[in-house]
């Protein structure tokens, strides 16, 4: 029987959300960051210039996702919204796929990819899937 049928993905809406959660804490984190190590951040990297702050932040963003989906499979707000993420083989994703996964949120418009298409770009790119649980 085709695989494609017996996997059961999740949702734009649900993915959406899961977008929406995952920033929302990756900004809190941020925010406790600056907070607790603005003094080492200064005297390290420099003044809190915009492209300093942005790549702090994604930086930051790109160690949340890939220690959630390296330990478990799933962000918080994968979670939340009972998903996770799969491999071609429907099992977890080893860390190449995840890198891969992960560095692919870099590219320009990647959230957006899904308005376009039933299948983001990071997903497309490192042939992951996100699946109801």
């Amino acid at each position: 029987m085709d695989n494609e049928l017996l996997t059961d993905y999740a949702s734009k809406k649900t993915r959406f959300l899961n977008l929406v959660i995952d920033n929302f804490i990756s900004w809190i984190l941020f925010i406790i960051t600056i907070l607790f190590f603005e003094d080492w951040i200064q005297s390290n990297i420099g003044k809190g210039s915009a492209l300093i702050n942005i790549s702090c932040f994604l930086l930051l963003r790109f160690i949340y996702y890939m220690f959630f989906e390296s330990l478990f499979g799933r962000t918080p707000g994968k979670i939340f919204t009972a998903t996770k993420v799969i491999d071609e083989n429907d099992k977890k994703p080893n860390f190449k796929k995840l890198l891969i996964r992960n560095l692919s949120r870099f590219i320009p418009f990647d959230a957006i990819s899904f308005a376009v298409s039933d299948i983001g770009w990071h997903d497309s790119i490192s042939k992951t899937s996100v699946i109801n649980t």
